[in-house]
């Protein structure tokens, strides 16, 4: 029994400061329910304060506050090099196409701009230039309107350093900071910055000029070269004269022999007495004349 008092007089005395504890928190409730009030009234004057700071921001502060890292969901960029092949001390090209998706449009003058590095190894970076925009014709908001609505076509020039190692890689990146709008409604829909890169090769690239005269001349030599056999294969054949009694074998076809030409007189057909060609008249001419003789000498007899 005297176990069990004990027992209770310690559970007793546990409870007791957890009961005056409570009373405390409720006598002080007034407290701290003012103090909560208090608190969520100053919140609510600074979220009224902010609201009313970005009713007064305008459109560019409103941009710069919101810088969005990617515009892979507005915007693609696409990277190519011209030439293919840059010797040291050469300059070229990049250049970026920029295809916009959906509704979002670039207007003309474009908010673009470069802040990558100038110079990058070996391969220095210029300022970029626009192709010109067209009239509007897809986005609503900007129907005639010189803008970008479809794609941006824009050019980085670029240089490699005279003391450039041939046969090495330069990777360029081209980082950019702009503005995209909405095409219906004009507004903007936020600040992006993204990056496209491409590698540039130190080399020696074919002229494409110099290899299409190339390939002009091949072909005219091939076609010069060609055109006499196709002639003679296409044209007219020339028809060989036949003498009288004379085979002609498939087997062994005579040569071509040029026509004559039509002012010059044939020569009369004759017998072959295998060392001359006598005309025919003398023959016959010659035939009387010893026709004659034979009957003056059977006169005599």
């Amino acid at each position: 029994m005297l176990l069990r008092i004990l027992l209770a007089l310690v559970c007793l005395n546990a409870i007791a400061p957890c009961q005056h504890g409570e009373a405390g928190e409720e006598g002080a409730n007034p407290d701290v329910t003012r103090r909560l009030n208090e608190a969520k009234e100053k919140s609510q004057g600074r979220g009224d304060k902010d609201t009313e700071k970005k009713e007064s921001l305008t459109p560019e502060q409103m941009l710069a506050r919101n810088i969005t890292s990617g515009a892979s969901a507005f915007c693609r960029f696409y990277a190519t090099v011209k030439p293919t092949k840059l010797m040291p001390g050469q300059s070229g090209v990049v250049s970026v196409a920029a295809i916009l998706l959906g509704d979002a449009v670039i207007p003309s003058p474009p908010p673009v701009e470069l802040i990558g590095a100038a110079q990058q190894g070996v391969i220095g970076v210029g300022a970029m230039s626009f192709q010109p925009a067209q009239p509007g014709k897809h986005a609503k908001g900007y129907l005639g309107r010189p803008v970008y609505d479809n794609y941006a076509i824009f050019e980085v020039p670029v240089t490699v350093s005279p003391d450039a190692e041939i046969g090495k890689k330069q990777r360029v990146a081209i980082d950019m900071r702009f503005d995209l709008y909405d095409g219906n409604s004009g507004q903007p829909v936020g600040r992006f910055v993204d990056q496209v890169s491409t590698e540039i090769e130190i080399g020696r690239a074919l002229d494409p000029a110099v290899a299409m005269a190339r390939d002009g001349a091949a072909r005219s030599s091939a076609k010069t070269a060609v055109e006499p056999i196709a002639q003679f294969l296409t044209g007219p054949k020339p028809q060989p004269r036949v003498l009288e009694g004379e085979v002609i074998t498939p087997a062994a076809a005579p040569t071509p022999v040029p026509q004559q030409p039509e002012d010059v007189p044939e020569m009369p057909v004759g017998v072959d007495t295998g060392e001359t060609l006598l005309p025919l008249p003398m023959l016959v001419g010659g035939g009387v004349l010893l026709l004659l003789i034979v009957l003056m000498l059977a006169r005599r007899k």
